[in-house]
């Protein structure tokens, strides 16, 4: 499967599920084709591809994830020596580019598999320089083994020169800017030539690289270490996650999807219910935030959106004293929005002073099932939090 599982293929539609008992499950253009072109499923699906520093979960899209496993297919054919699969493809096809790859098949016969994963070539080069040891296999011109471009697109005169024997002595400066370049990088005369993978520090090709290369990473920056590296349950990381995306079923959201609901809030039982009103500026979780501060003995301006709270609440309290700091957002929006499930589907509700309870008491059990606070009871545990801020900003 990691030889690349897609090779032939630009979309889904190709793709075959093999069975356990080798029947295959065909998905046919008529079906998954046209369900993936539908733009509200691809924009859904866009969300679940994106890496965590997008705001994404990190499930990779499939056609660009097997073009980087095939893509090392090529990185091995050019680092590893003496082995049989090259040398029969070799054999087959030729030795092409000083030995990187092998040549170009045009005929209508021959190997179908590595005639798709040479079909990639270009893509991929073109994120690999040279390492230049005898310099046996690294081309003057077109390989870039001294610089980010080819000295042919570096040097466009001299490399016309190089087949113009009628040149005039106008190039002697380019000449000696020419030669005091190769100058840094003189060829040595003990090791072999190389391949340097250019997206990584180490020079060596891995899949992770290739694939974060192909797949389009978004401009903006998500809030994901304040989601998904505090110590919060699962189920209310994956909320806040999701009212980050402005995705919470609150009835705004439910009315752009096209129900017959009246927007309204039955917290505060005055505005429509948005995700910033509801977990951010209602009455109710004013409160919360408000007694969050207070206790913490700080001053916070509050943001507008949920992505913009997170995004400057992450270890507010330097890194070693922010634990409980950053349970807040997930607890006190996890906090608000049972609440409000509980009023709204079961026709129950709490008293502000019972909600601010229950909150505390989530905190309190939050920090002390991962060790961040040694106290027994919640008046401790409420007196401590000024503590731990009154500790950074000595």
């Amino acid at each position: 499967m990691r030889l690349g599982f897609l090779y032939s293929s630009s979309s889904l539609s190709n793709f075959a599920i093999l069975c356990g008992n080798g029947a295959g499950v065909n998905w046919t253009r008529s079906t998954s084709s046209s369900l993936l072109n539908q733009p509200c499923i691809a924009k859904r699906m866009s969300k679940f591809n994106g890496s965590f520093f997008g705001g994404g979960l990190g499930v990779r899209k499939l056609v660009p994830f097997n073009r980087a496993l095939l893509d090392k297919w090529l990185w091995r054919f050019g680092v590893e020596d003496n082995r049989l699969w090259k040398r029969v493809l070799v054999e087959r096809h030729g030795a092409g580019c000083g030995d990187w790859s092998t040549g170009w098949t045009r005929d209508s016969h021959g190997c179908g598999l590595w005639k798709g994963i040479m079909l990639g070539w270009n893509a991929f080069s073109a994120h690999v320089k040279y390492k230049v040891g005898r310099g046996n296999r690294v081309r003057l011109w077109h390989d870039r083994w001294c610089g980010d471009v080819p000295l042919k697109d570096s040097f466009l005169d001299l490399y016309a020169c190089a087949s113009n024997k009628a040149a005039t002595i106008s190039e002697l400066d380019n000449v000696a800017s020419f030669l005091g370049l190769l100058q840094t990088h003189c060829p040595s005369r003990v090791v072999d030539d190389g391949l340097w993978w250019s997206l990584k520090n180490s020079g060596i090709f891995d899949v992770r690289s290739r694939y974060s290369s192909l797949r389009e990473s978004p401009l903006s920056i998500f809030p994901w270490k304040c989601i998904w590296r505090t110590k919060a349950p699962r189920r209310a990381c994956f909320f806040v996650w999701t009212a980050a995306w402005q995705k919470i079923l609150t009835c705004e959201n439910l009315r752009k999807r096209g129900y017959s609901i009246t927007s309204w809030c039955c917290m505060c039982c005055c505005n429509g219910e948005t995700v910033e009103h509801l977990l951010l500026h209602c009455h109710v979780a004013g409160a919360l935030w408000n007694w969050i501060f207070e206790a913490f003995g700080i001053f916070w301006v509050m943001s507008g959106t949920v992505a913009e709270l997170l995004h400057s609440w992450w270890n507010g309290l330097c890194r070693h004293s922010s634990d409980i700091w950053n349970l807040i957002p997930a607890c006190l929006m996890w906090t608000i929005w049972k609440e409000r499930n509980h009023r709204t589907f079961e026709d129950v509700s709490k008293t502000d002073n019972q909600i601010l309870e229950g909150f505390i008491q989530t905190l309190f059990d939050w920090s002390k099932t991962w060790g961040f606070s040694s106290c027994t009871s919640i008046s401790e545990f409420t007196s401590s939090l000024y503590l731990l801020s009154h500790d950074v900003y000595l």
